[in-house]
């Protein structure tokens, strides 16, 4: 039967599915800690959720919906949807949203919309028809909202979430609260950064458990668990995601897992593309499509020279696994430190910063501020090049001029 022209006895009997399905999911996918980091999703009419897999999407999402809607079981005034959920392929993602319109609700969440075949034009559709009605959806990071010919970025209001900062990361972990600390306070020495952390903890203390596993709000905090979970969501974005944003087929995953082999073992590097092809057995042109895809996708960071944000029409000049959990779990062998504090930094400044680089180990932050990381923590003075540069050590545990902690770089969001 065709999901698009079911009768009308068809779809109330499926929303009837869809709604008991609704309230099982949420009740397995909520969890107590709740980032704050969306103050509220469901304040516009039409928003998407993007981002890795395996930072918090889904939890998101529902506990959204649970805080808006608390009654949603009774009330039915909110429902849930898992667009690649089996019972959703009887039905259009329209179908759904016209006959929840017509019982009378008010919000509807779309799950995993990139694995929905014409997720753009029937979303367009839902926001176009029904005015009342609020959507929130999410999906992979490595789709393309403003492409297509149902171009959402001009009505959807596009919210990115990122890893766990190491600042959530000593909440969700330790159940220790703290505020953001703003670029501007973490630059100005007089404002003494990090003061009421300092005053509470000693943040080195935590700073090596976070690098081994928690970018990732993985409820297993155990060191080999958590890297099989890191393993199993590369491995199914790679399999599931890719292949259904992409049409990746199985011999190109392949040689995708060889790339990410190479970053694994070789660190960061500046890639020779003709090379780094061969080893994986592609070609050029093949191999660049597929940092383009890693890198949307949040498995690898991709820094370019001079002022320019990323093209992905030119080679980058520096590669990187994009955080340490990556780098832990496919890492055989101790995973090399300084490798795991340049991802770090990337992985915590890149939320909200534009990055680029000046040579390894030197960055320009938003094209003004000059980071430079140090492996040794700096003795006495620092003599500044110019009054915008900046020395990250990994050692320093409070602030001097002109040097700034690099666990406080985990504060900025």
């Amino acid at each position: 039967m065709d999901r698009h022209y079911l009768t009308h006895k068809h779809q109330v009997h499926m929303l009837e599915k869809l709604f008991t399905l609704s309230d099982q999911l949420i009740r397995v996918r909520d969890r107590t800690y709740q980032r704050q980091y969306f103050t509220d999703l469901t304040q516009n009419r039409f928003s998407i959720l993007v981002g890795q897999r395996g930072v918090g999407k889904t939890t998101l999402l529902v506990q959204h919906l649970k805080k808006s809607y608390p009654d949603y079981l009774q009330s039915r005034k909110a429902i849930y949807v898992q667009a690649d959920h089996f019972l959703v392929k009887d039905l259009s993602l329209y179908a759904i949203a016209e006959r929840f319109d017509q019982l009378g609700g008010e919000f509807i969440c779309f799950d995993e919309i990139h694995k929905y075949p014409d997720w753009s034009r029937e979303l367009k559709s839902i926001t176009d028809t029904f005015p009342a009605l609020k959507v929130l959806a999410s999906g992979s990071s490595i789709l393309e909202i403003h492409k297509g010919s149902h171009d959402l970025s001009r009505r959807a209001i596009i919210y990115r979430l990122p890893g766990l900062s190491f600042r959530e990361f000593l909440e969700f972990r330790h159940g220790m609260v703290f505020q953001v600390i703003p670029m501007n306070e973490l630059l100005e020495f007089n404002r003494t950064p990090g003061a009421e952390v300092l005053s509470r903890i000693r943040p080195l203390q935590y700073f090596d458990e976070y690098l081994a596993h928690g970018y990732y709000p993985y409820e297993n905090d155990k060191p080999a668990l958590y890297a099989q979970e890191v393993m199993s969501m590369l491995n199914r974005v790679l399999t599931e995601d890719f292949s259904a944003v992409h049409r990746i087929d199985y011999e190109s995953v392949l040689k995708i897992r060889r790339v990410i082999a190479i970053l694994a073992e070789a660190g960061p590097l500046k890639p020779n593309i003709e090379k780094l092809a061969a080893q994986s057995g592609t070609t050029r042109d093949s191999l660049l499509k597929f940092l383009k895809y890693l890198h949307r996708a949040g498995i690898i960071a991709w820094l370019t020279k001079g002022n320019e944000d990323i093209n992905y029409f030119n080679k980058p000049d520096r590669l990187l696994l994009n955080d340490t959990c990556l780098f832990r779990a496919l890492s055989a062998e101790q995973s090399n430190q300084r490798h795991l504090l340049e991802a770090f930094m990337l992985s915590q400044l890149q939320v909200s910063c534009q990055i680029n680089l000046i040579y390894p180990g030197r960055y320009l932050i938003d094209l003004l501020y000059e980071f430079e990381m140090t492996w040794v923590k700096p003795k006495g003075r620092v003599v500044k090049s110019n009054n915008n540069a900046y020395i990250l050590s990994p050692d320093a545990e409070s602030s001097s001029r002109g040097v700034i902690p690099l666990w406080m770089i985990g504060f900025s969001y």
